[in-house]
């Protein structure tokens, strides 16, 4: 079998179904899976939680999503009571949030934030396209120790949506 891997990271000639060769954007995420699974250098300050509960996270103003099911922590960088990561030093890091919604109608427009600190980074907004679906995104984040990153969800009516456990996460971790 042919090792894809070159010093745990991969190989310039490998790329996804749906990645051309210059593009680097599957390759990233894909490398900082690499390395994490062959032992290699570069990811520290790993984490990932979900949520055991089933309820109303949405209200009319970005609120801090209860992500309380500490799935991962490998430094003591989430904190599941605050549902808040803390950068232990600077560098760049990388989180993913999935969120698994229902109860939206197409009237609602949802809104999910990643903050760093006080002030949202990162905006996603989108009609609700039905009323069960998955919103997920990744985003790479230039962090100072101490740094905080929480996600926060909003909509229009503050009177619907729900987030279901199965399929939700928050993950982060140190790249460089």
């Amino acid at each position: 079998m042919t090792s894809l891997l070159k010093n745990h990271v991969l190989d310039d000639t490998v790329t996804a179904a749906t990645q051309t060769a210059g593009d680097n954007s599957t390759k990233i995420a894909t490398t900082a899976y690499a390395d994490a699974a062959g032992g290699g250098g570069g990811l520290s300050a790993i984490f990932s939680a979900g949520t055991l509960y089933t309820g109303n996270a949405w209200g009319t103003t970005p609120t801090v999503l209860a992500l309380e099911l500490e799935i991962t922590d490998s430094s003591g960088v989430y904190n599941p009571t605050t549902h808040v990561f803390t950068a232990p030093s600077d560098g760049l890091y990388q989180f993913t949030v999935s969120l698994n919604l229902q109860s939206f109608q197409g009237s609602d427009a949802v809104n999910i934030h990643l903050y760093k600190n006080t002030g949202a980074v990162f905006y996603y907004s989108f009609s609700a396209p039905s009323t069960s679906f998955t919103a997920s995104f990744t985003w790479i984040e230039s962090l100072s120790a101490s740094d905080t990153i929480d996600v926060r969800g909003e909509n229009n009516t503050g009177t619907r949506g729900t987030m279901i456990p199965d399929g939700t996460c928050f993950i982060g971790y140190k790249i460089a």
